[in-house]
């Protein structure tokens, strides 16, 4: 799987996404989540394997997210996702060198995040709130 099976760390890790207390396991959920943030939790916690060379690439099958933990933009395109109940797959660019490598790589040596790659070869780049809605909203007329 591809968070080989950090469960609890990822857990954890999508609970700071949103700026809540750290929980301390899965089974004990001790943060202050709202019902679609768990939705969220749930749905990371539960996605299917994906290729990882599908990460690292312009024409992924689902859209890619490269971010970090820490980051307010990236808390905030998260939850335009959350919003819109899209799923997505949320790589930590912290935690994965050749992640990083692949955002500089898009974004002439610069470490920029968000950074979100879609199925159609697109990919934005710390995008604001209204041109990330709009995108979505193209690709779900699209599908």
């Amino acid at each position: 799987m591809f968070f080989e099976g950090r469960i609890e760390t990822m857990f954890q890790s999508l609970c700071r996404h949103f700026g809540l207390d750290t929980c301390t396991a899965p089974n004990e959920v001790r943060c202050k989540c709202t019902a679609e943030e768990r939705r969220l939790l749930d749905r990371q916690l539960n996605q299917r394997e994906i290729n990882m060379t599908d990460l690292y690439t312009l024409s992924p099958q689902e859209i890619i997210f490269y971010g970090v933990i820490w980051c307010g933009d990236c808390r905030r395109a998260r939850q335009v996702f959350a919003e819109k109940n899209i799923n997505f797959v949320d790589v930590d660019i912290d935690q994965d060198t050749k992640a990083t490598e692949f955002v500089k790589q898009l974004n002439h040596g610069y470490r920029s995040v968000p950074t979100i790659v879609f199925p159609d070869g697109s990919h934005l780049t710390e995008p604001d709130t209204l041109t990330l809605a709009r995108k979505l909203d193209n690709l779900e007329r699209a599908a």
